[in-house]
C-alpha cells in the first residue's frame, strides 16, 4: 500500500472508532501521526487551523512564555479550532488529517491554516494537555487509539 492510501484508509478507520476525534482529539492525532512519519524518515510538521487564521505561528512562539499552554497561544490570537499534519511526499508537501491526505493548501477542512508551523515534539505536549479541548473526544480512548496507529502503520508502512 502506498503512503497515500495508507493514510486515507487509516484515517477512516480511526474515524469509524474515534467519531469524535476532530472534536478535541486532532491534535492527539496529529501527534500521533506526525510521530510516526518521522520515525519513517518522512518530513514533517504541524498545522494549526481556524475560522480566522491570520497570525503567524512562528511570530507568535516568540511572544509565548510556555509554548506548551493553550491559554498562551491563545492571548496571541493562536486558536486550535483543527490540527493536521504538513507532510513532503517526493518533493510536494501536503495536508493531512483524519479526513484524508489533500494537496498543501490554505485550508484543512473548512478552517485556515495559519501561516507558520509548530513542530510534532510541540504538538505532542500541548495534545497531552487535557484543559482546553472540545471535550467531545473522550481522552480515556487515546492509549486505544495510539495502539491502532502504531498497529496499523508497522504492517502497511514498516519502517
Amino acid at each position: 500500500m502506498n503512503l497515500f492510501e495508507t493514510l486515507n484508509t487509516l484515517g477512516n478507520r480511526i474515524n469509524r472508532w474515534y467519531p469524535e476525534v476532530n472534536s478535541g482529539g486532532c491534535c492527539v492525532y496529529a501527534s500521533m501521526i506526525g510521530e510516526e512519519l518521522l520515525k519513517r524518515g518522512i518530513e514533517v510538521r504541524i498545522i494549526v487551523a481556524a475560522y480566522s487564521a491570520t497570525k503567524d505561528i512562528d511570530k507568535a512562539r516568540k511572544r509565548v512564555n510556555n509554548i506548551h499552554q493553550k491559554s498562551e497561544w491563545n492571548a496571541e490570537d493562536i486558536w486550535f479550532n483543527h490540527v493536521g499534519i504538513e507532510f513532503q511526499h517526493e518533493g510536494i508537501w501536503y495536508h493531512y488529517d483524519s479526513d484524508g491526505v489533500n494537496p498543501k493548501s490554505k485550508k484543512l477542512g473548512s478552517f485556515t491554516v495559519y501561516p507558520g508551523r509548530l513542530s510534532v515534539d510541540e504538538a505532542k505536549v500541548l495534545a497531552d494537555e487535557p484543559e482546553g479541548w472540545n471535550e467531545c473526544f473522550d481522552r480515556a480512548k487515546i492509549p486505544a487509539m495510539k495502539r491502532h496507529v502504531k498497529k496499523y502503520l508497522a504492517t502497511t508502512l514498516p519502517h
